[in-house]
């Protein structure tokens, strides 16, 4: 029989990716928020797991069923904020993918995630976006559904040997900077944040990742539906007014010029009442996930004090 070309477990690699105190250590290094603020709002974090497991985090991917991966392809639809984009992903399929995406949550533990496996083949991309999106989340502790907003992305590439020429490059069009993607490397960035991946040209193997977005509660920006209602100036609402027209004609477009600011003025305040009771929302909120990523703590101590081989390595 012919032998098969799906890569073995590696049980060293998989116990530490399900040992909660070993991938803390290890992630702790990183501070996202503080790493994206100084560095332009975006930054790319070279061996981002230890070798032996970013091997096996490519293999689990590459072990996956053809059955597991799901198309994404849509075409350009600014009324429901959709780019033109194509390529598959899942975040489901093998106990082992559960437990890799699961790590990605303990990089921001006050923030919800999001995170999916994604495959790249022939002419697979997406057109310029800047990630914003709304995302309901359900609670795990009250089954409370939330509407949230990505903040942070987070790719994590798992290629390896990728060049230019095979495309599939991340372009941050806001420093016209190109992020060939490299093995074992994550590139993070606030939200919104306007970038492409160029079409994959490699015809022989997929361009794999890890991707995802760190949430929070609210709506943290609005979403652009293909309608430029408002202008840069502010000019726009101004009434035309020209030497012909007549006193009654002015009198009335400022009439209907101050009531329409006067509408601007209170939306403004409603605006700022809303950002106020969004914030103290996220707040409250925060304190719930830290409170249940604590509780989680607790019982993994509490399993590793009762039973030593599920931390050992």
């Amino acid at each position: 029989m012919p032998k098969s070309n799906v890569p073995p477990r590696d049980a060293k690699a998989l116990r530490w990716l399900d040992d909660y105190q070993k991938v803390s250590k290890w992630l702790s290094k990183w501070d996202l928020e503080q790493l994206i603020e100084e560095n332009n709002g975006i930054y790319k974090i070279k061996n981002f797991f230890p070798p032996f497991v970013a091997e096996e985090a490519l293999n689990i991917l590459e072990r996956l069923p053809a059955t597991a991966w799901l198309s994404t392809a849509a075409k350009e639809d600014y009324t429901h904020n959709n780019i033109e984009h194509s390529f598959l992903s899942t975040k489901t399929g093998s106990k082992d993918l559960e437990i890799l995406l699961r790590v990605f949550s303990i990089l921001l533990p006050d923030h919800l995630n999001a995170f999916s496996a994604g495959k790249y083949q022939i002419s697979d991309k997406i057109d310029t976006h800047d990630d914003r999106a709304y995302t309901n989340i359900r609670m795990e502790d009250t089954g409370e559904v939330v509407l949230c907003s990505r903040d942070v992305t987070l790719v994590y590439h798992l290629t390896k040997d990728w060049t230019d020429e095979m495309g599939g490059a991340l372009v941050d069009l806001e420093t016209d900077t190109k992020y060939i993607p490299e093995f074992n490397s994550a590139i993070i960035f606030k939200v919104p944040r306007y970038h492409q991946v160029e079409p994959v040209l490699e015809r022989s193997r997929p361009r794999y990742s890890i991707f995802g977005w760190y949430l929070l509660p609210g709506r943290l920006y609005e979403l652009y539906d293909g309608k430029n209602t408002n202008n840069a100036d502010g000019d726009d609402n101004a009434p035309k007014v020209e030497e012909k027209e007549s006193g009654g004609t002015l009198k009335k477009k400022e009439k209907k010029y101050k009531k329409r600011t006067a509408a601007a003025v209170d939306n403004e305040k409603n605006k700022k009442k809303e950002k106020g009771e969004v914030l103290l929302s996220q707040c409250k909120l925060r304190q719930r996930i830290l409170a249940q990523y604590e509780k989680n703590q607790k019982k993994i101590k509490a399993k590793c004090s009762t039973n030593p081989l599920f931390c050992n390595q």
